[in-house]
């Protein structure tokens, strides 16, 4: 693991049936739609593939994020200052 991973808040993935997700240790969601959601957790650019995606619950407190829909993939990416993907076509 690297040094600028280690941080305070935990970080777990619990995906429920490819249906229900839930993520700890998130910092924040930089875009989101019902195919991708970007967001910036503790271990890194976390980014959710899929149909129907809905962020349900996020507490900015407990960095704890809660999404639903047919999850197809996760990817993680490392943390950046510029904006790629999703976001850039979002907000570029």
């Amino acid at each position: 693991m690297k040094d600028e991973y280690k941080a305070a808040l935990p970080h777990n993935l619990i995906l429920e049936g490819r249906g229900n997700l839930s993520v700890s240790g998130v910092e924040g969601i930089v875009a989101s739609n019902e195919r991708e959601v970007l967001m910036h957790t503790v271990m890194g650019d976390l980014v959710v593939l899929g149909e129907g995606l809905h962020i349900d619950a996020l507490s900015v407190e407990t960095g704890d994020l809660q999404l639903s829909g047919r999850v197809d993939a996760l990817q993680y990416r490392e943390k950046s200052s510029a904006r790629t993907g999703l976001a850039a076509r979002l907000f570029g």
